[in-house]
């Protein structure tokens, strides 16, 4: 099988011209590897605003399992030992009650609950929270109140979380329970004592 002059000429230029064009291809697939597949350097700040919404992402999954946790085994009674423990370490509230608390422990219950439900909904949240802090100003409810609550809610959930798991296992957990809780718990108390701060200014 022979070609002419002509024939060799026009399959020359064939295949430099498939040539050319895989050349072209290379470099478009080059430029888009590159663009995809080269991450361009963060800056310090952005990888720290990574690592915040990491470090959120996670302490709201532990307070969702541990208060899923207690709701199957505690349920208002949770709230019950709550304020058991508030009562006896900080007596001087105690006033600020009712005789019959069984509606309060219902209803801080059930705060309790809507908050876990509407951790990803804080822009709605907070309003409810300001609106709270305001009328438990006319209570007496000062922020060294927030801060009593948060220490004997943290004492209620590890001293269950002890009673329910093994001692190794427990540590583990109320460390990270701790820390979610006592985050959570400090936005709370924040939003509620500054909306009650700002009205007594006023």
């Amino acid at each position: 099988f022979q070609l002419d002059r002509t024939s060799c000429l026009s399959f020359s230029l064939a295949i430099f011209a498939s040539q050319a064009i895989m050349d072209q291809s290379y470099t478009i697939m080059e430029t888009r590897h590159d663009n995809i597949n080269v991450p361009l350097e963060r800056s310090a700040a952005e990888e720290e605003e990574e690592s915040r919404k990491e470090l959120t992402e996670r302490r709201k999954h532990t307070i969702r399992t541990s208060w899923r946790a207690v709701k199957f085994g505690l349920d208002v009674k949770a709230t019950e030992v709550f304020y058991g423990k508030l009562f006896e370490e900080y007596p001087m509230v105690r006033p600020m009650f009712r005789d019959d608390m069984q509606s309060q422990y219902n209803k801080l219950y059930q705060a309790v609950s809507l908050a876990v439900d509407c951790l990803d909904d804080m822009d709605n949240l907070v309003p409810v929270l300001q609106k709270l802090g305001v009328a438990h100003a006319g209570f007496g409810v000062v922020r060294a109140h927030y801060e009593a609550v948060t220490e004997c809610f943290l004492w209620t959930l590890n001293t269950y979380i002890l009673s329910q798991m093994p001692n190794n296992n427990a540590v583990n957990w109320i460390f990270d329970v701790s820390d979610a809780w006592e985050w959570a718990l400090t936005l709370i108390g924040t939003a509620m004592a500054d909306a009650a701060d700002e009205v007594l200014e006023e």
